[in-house]
């Protein structure tokens, strides 16, 4: 645990730390009650992000939904900060002239892990959706969805929906178009 005294009640912790103790020895259990402690807690890595305070006394707190909060220390409390795992998903289109539309538009957005994302695809004329590579639910429909669980890459895939007609004749005939 790491133990806050009286006199640096306001100071910065990782979101890896476990559990605070606020606390001075030589105060009495009346000087205590009252004292207000801020308390900033942040992901250690960037694959993480803040997502609320929970815990037996979460209710004590400023806010429970702000990485930055204060705490009235009327009798000793536990609160838990939360965070979320995120990923990267890299959404495009091959060829990349086939798309009319991405659904979300094509680069990389951040999810939180578990989230469920709706993807879809139209097809530029001369062109027919023909399927999503990359882990999304229903892989042959241009409208589907992707749970994140990982670091993705989506690549909605087109086929030309031009055909080509070759026309040829045997000896002693002709074909036109030639």
């Amino acid at each position: 645990p790491i133990r806050i005294g009286n006199d640096d009640a306001d100071r910065r912790l990782d979101g890896a730390v476990d559990d605070v103790t606020l606390y001075d020895s030589a105060l009495a259990a009346s000087d205590i009650a009252g004292l207000s402690a801020r308390i900033t807690v942040s992901p250690t890595s960037s694959n993480y992000v803040f997502e609320n305070w929970s815990g037996p006394d979460a209710g004590s707190l400023s806010s429970t939904t702000n990485p930055n909060v204060t705490i009235t220390l009327s009798s000793d409390k536990t609160v838990v900060a939360n965070f979320a795992r995120q990923y990267t998903v890299t959404f495009s289109a091959s060829p990349v002239a086939a798309a009319a539309t991405l659904l979300p538009v094509a680069g990389t957005h951040i999810y939180k892990a578990g989230t469920t994302v709706n993807v879809g695809a139209t097809a530029t004329t001369g062109y027919q959706f023909d399927n999503w590579a990359g882990g999304v639910s229903n892989p042959s429909q241009a409208s589907t969805t992707l749970v994140v669980t990982n670091d993705t890459v989506l690549v909605a895939n087109f086929v030309s929906s031009n055909r080509n007609l070759t026309v040829s004749a045997l000896a002693g005939g002709s074909a036109s178009p030639a």
